[in-house]
This record gives C-alpha cells, sequence and structure tokens, in this order.
C-alpha cells in the first residue's frame, strides 16, 4: 500500500456503455459519440466493474483497487472488503421508464433491495419532458393501489417539468419515474435496485408490487426538485445541490478561474465536467477534461486544483457525507 499511495494519480474510468429500446439520442447530441440508453461511469457491483482506462494502475478493477487499499481510493472508514458505496450511471430517455420506489425499511436479501437514496440530475432534456417524482398531497394508500395498472395513476404522482440543470433527491420512499427525452446523471447508493411499481400498463409480479405499495411513503409532501442556479458565473462558485442525504453530496462547480480542493482521508471525490475544458494539477502533474469526461481523486490524493482552459467550466462533484 505505501508504494501505491506514493503514485495515487486521478482516475479515469472506461465508461461502460448499453442500448436498450427505450434509449435515446440526446447523449451524443451533448457530448458527441455513440447513443446509449444507458452509461455507467462507477461501478462496483459483482461482476459488473469499473476498469481503469490508463497510467500505472491501467485494467485494474475497483474492486481490485479497494481489496488492495481501501484508505488510499475510498475513505479511511472503508474496508477492503466493501465494495464502493455509490454507483454513477447515465440515462438517456427516448421512452418513459417505469414507476419505481425504494422501500424505507429492511436489509438487502438477495433480490430484494433495501433502503436505497439516489439523486439525479437533469443534463439536458426535450421539450415537453417531465420528472415524476412523489405522490401528490392528497394521495391516500387505498387510491394509490386502486389505480394500479392504470393511465390515471400517473394524478396521483407529482410532476416536474424536466430542465436542464435542475436535480432531484429521492429518499427511500419518494416514488419517482424519468419520462421520455431526458437525460440523467444519476447517483445511487450500491445497495441494490428500486422495486417497480407500474409500467403504466403491465403490472409486476404479485411478490413484488405488495413490496412495492408498502415501501411508499404516503405522507411523503417534500419538494424532490431543487431549482437550477440561473445567476451567470461571474467568480468560482460551489453550488451545494445534494446535501441533506446522510449517505453522499453532489455539488455542482462553476469555474472561471483555478479553485484548489484536497482529499484528506475521509472520501474520495468523483467529479464530471459538464461543460467547458479543465486541467487538473496534482504535485507536479496534470491531466486536462474535456466535456463528459469524468475522473475519480482518490481519498489520500491530496491536495488538486482545478483550473478551466474555456470558461466559465460546469462539473459536478460527487463526494461520501462525512456527517
Amino acid at each position: 500500500p505505501m508504494s501505491l499511495r506514493q503514485t495515487l494519480y486521478p482516475l479515469r474510468f472506461i465508461p461502460q456503455a448499453y442500448t436498450a429500446a427505450w434509449g435515446g439520442t440526446l447523449l451524443p447530441e451533448l457530448w458527441g459519440g455513440e447513443p446509449s440508453a444507458l452509461t455507467w461511469l462507477l461501478v462496483d457491483h459483482g461482476t459488473s466493474q469499473s476498469v481503469v482506462a490508463d497510467g500505472e494502475l491501467a485494467g485494474h478493477t475497483l474492486t481490485q483497487l479497494i481489496a488492495a487499499d481501501p484508505a488510499a481510493f475510498v475513505s479511511r472508514r472503508h474496508e477492503g472488503h466493501w465494495p464502493l458505496p455509490l454507483t454513477i450511471r447515465l440515462l438517456d430517455t427516448a421512452h418513459a421508464l417505469p414507476l419505481q420506489v425504494c422501500p424505507e425499511d429492511g436489509e438487502p436479501s438477495g433480490q430484494v433491495p433495501g433502503p436505497c437514496h439516489q439523486a439525479w440530475y437533469v443534463l439536458a432534456a426535450r421539450h415537453n419532458a417531465q420528472i415524476l417524482a412523489g405522490v401528490q398531497t392528497r394521495c391516500t394508500h387505498q387510491q394509490f393501489v386502486s389505480r394500479m395498472a392504470t393511465q390515471s395513476l400517473a394524478e396521483l404522482i407529482r410532476h416536474y417539468p424536466a430542465e436542464a440543470g435542475d436535480s432531484y433527491f429521492l429518499p427511500p420512499g419518494r416514488i419517482h419515474a424519468v419520462g421520455s427525452g431526458t437525460l440523467l446523471y444519476q447517483v445511487t447508493q450500491n445497495r441494490g435496485g428500486p422495486l417497480q411499481l407500474s409500467d403504466w400498463e403491465v403490472v409486476p409480479s404479485a411478490a413484488e408490487l405488495a413490496s412495492a405499495i408498502r415501501g411508499v411513503h404516503y405522507q411523503d409532501r417534500g419538494l424532490a426538485r431543487i431549482r437550477r442556479e440561473f445567476a451567470p458565473a461571474l467568480r468560482n462558485r460551489r453550488l451545494p445541490l445534494i446535501n441533506q442525504c446522510p449517505h453522499f453530496c453532489l455539488d455542482e462547480l462553476r469555474l472561471v478561474e483555478a479553485m484548489h480542493d484536497k482529499t484528506d482521508g475521509s472520501t474520495f471525490h468523483f467529479l464530471t465536467l459538464l461543460s467547458g475544458a479543465v486541467k487538473l494539477s496534482w504535485r507536479d502533474q496534470h491531466v486536462t477534461l474535456s466535456a463528459g469526461q469524468h475522473l475519480l481523486v482518490p481519498a489520500l490524493l491530496g491536495a488538486y486544483s482545478l483550473e478551466p482552459t474555456s470558461s466559465p467550466a460546469i462539473l459536478l462533484k460527487v463526494f461520501l457525507n462525512l456527517l
């Protein structure tokens, strides 16, 4: 581990892209490349593994890195046999995805997921695209169950216009669905997937449906959406988009000049450049990021700087919540 720590560097992973019938074309329109319905940027889940793209650690998986030195890559509180606690992916929809919920209680076992927090950031959206998140104020359990497998179920869900720059916080119990024509950046706890409530016309299995209905928080009156900040970037800004989640935080960074940051062993930083260009410097080395690229800054890398070479530069920064 000591020799490994002396050669730490920001890790670039190979994105894992998958096509699907529901996939859209917003991703290549935004950043170029081929269409992809689902793109894993960061994943450590069994055989699904992020693989380092370059440098001395090229070809290594996240599982291998964490097993070798969990404190260096994740956090000083992380154990080597634990997977990375977060997954990060892109969703590009041409068709609406099913209504889902992560249950509020219970531990994950087998195929049954446990409580799971999510955050969404809208990267791009078509005209009239929508995000569904949370039940309407007057919705009751009885109303909800009676409308399962009907189009009128949507009337009981809060609808928000999908707009680039908005983010959404989805704690356990808050039902959610991605509408058509939306490109999302999704941060999720690495502890199983959500339960499916409805494909709007097709009802899931009785067992899954029963678990999902029990998992909905019908008294959820919180607003899921965090509106984007419209003020022009005249100076460096750090916008804490998701800071109420007990497990992770999501910041938006708007840079017009160099910004200094550091990892001190408490958490890694995962950076995704949305627009512009950035030079990331540490010690006597540097790498460049262009729009759509991402890096994991290891927990023990230390001090680093982000300097926009095309201003303003906008990044998303994901890290573990230290509370």
